[in-house]
């Protein structure tokens, strides 16, 4: 899969990564879907975007115009289903325990569709500890963004021993 395959983006986890990576992909021009397992989480991760596009313009890094655009490309869900039938690229950002994550991994990979390229974001955890039964080992890969991603604009990326070196790329 190509960069320009990618057309929507799914986050998993409004949290304070979670949020931060969903601006990110907003910011350049992706459409971005989050999702958390409540709305009143979802309206505070966006309330937390918001605030941080505010900060943004008063410091001069983006203007109102690219503010407003960024949001517009945000939507929110509770529906996990929703996030992994139209998402070419996911990110959990869910808590960084295995268990947790292997379900998340498993449930992403019967839902989504086959090119969906699936990453979790750790920052300690291995593919083994959790990617170990999806089907589509070529499709999954770990990134670690640095706190808080919106922020700090680094993130690592690392391959499974059966990642392929396009969803690598």
């Amino acid at each position: 899969m190509e960069l320009a395959d990618i057309k929507q983006i799914g986050v998993i986890g409004g949290g304070t990564m979670g949020f931060g990576i969903a601006l990110n992909f907003a910011l350049a021009g992706y459409p971005t879907v989050l999702n958390d397992i409540s709305d009143e989480i979802l309206e505070l991760s966006m309330k937390n975007i918001r605030s941080a596009l505010a900060l943004f313009i008063e410091y001069e890094i983006i203007n109102q115009k690219q503010s407003d655009d960024a949001v517009s490309r945000i939507t929110t869900t509770a529906d996990v289903n929703m996030v992994a039938s139209n998402s070419d690229f996911i990110t959990e950002a869910i808590f960084d325990r295995s268990k947790d994550k292997r379900e998340m991994f498993n449930l992403l990979d019967k839902l989504s569709p086959s090119h969906t390229i699936i990453a979790s974001n750790t920052s300690h955890l291995v593919l083994s500890d959790f990617g170990s039964d999806v089907k589509r080992q070529d499709k999954i890969v770990l990134t670690h963004y640095f706190a808080p991603p919106h922020i700090v604009p680094g993130v690592e990326v690392g391959k499974g021993p059966k990642t392929s070196d396009e969803t690598f790329d």
